[in-house]
């Protein structure tokens, strides 16, 4: 009866502690620290990465907003309410696997504009990315959809990848 008692206590201390942290997530200091996490984790990448806001519920369902990321050559890509869905059980495994949703903007290039949506893995070693875009403008011309595979894996610090495109069906 005793060991009972004492993994009942136990139980009820994990699913205490486990409810404390999500709702620790939840408050605006957390989200913060998280925001700079994850803006200086592609900083030492060499993305130049910046987001205004996170909310939602952090972390399986979550809206980054205003999101900024630079590339190489200079130019800016913008996204807009980033939406993003997370798998919780490939966080346990220390993956970030997930979907998203976006409005993305992309002015040096013609004023590229559009909406893109996804898929999302992301391990210490592989990138794995589903991207599909559906209504893409380029200086108020349609562009047909989009879909592409980007994999890549980190290498002596760095990532090495390829980008494929996939025509339309």
């Amino acid at each position: 009866m005793r060991v009972f008692k004492t993994l009942i206590t136990l139980f009820c201390g994990l699913l205490l502690l486990a409810g404390a942290s999500f709702i620790a997530l939840q408050t605006e200091v957390m989200q913060k620290k998280i925001k700079n996490l994850a803006c200086d984790y592609a900083k030492e990448n060499g993305i130049e990465l910046s987001i205004e806001a996170i909310s939602g519920s952090f972390p399986f369902r979550f809206t980054l907003e205003q999101v900024a990321v630079q590339r190489d050559n200079g130019e800016t890509i913008y996204l807009n309410g980033v939406n993003v869905r997370l798998n919780g059980f490939a966080l346990l495994r220390g993956e970030i696997k997930g979907r998203f949703k976006s409005t993305v903007s992309v002015p040096l290039a013609q004023n590229l504009q559009g909406s893109l949506r996804g898929k999302v893995c992301l391990s210490a070693k592989n990138f794995d990315a589903k991207i599909e875009s559906r209504d893409l403008h380029l200086e108020k011309e349609q562009l047909p959809p989009l879909s592409a595979k980007i994999h890549a894996i980190k290498e002596d610090e760095a990532w090495k990848g390829k980008i494929q495109f996939i025509p339309p069906t």
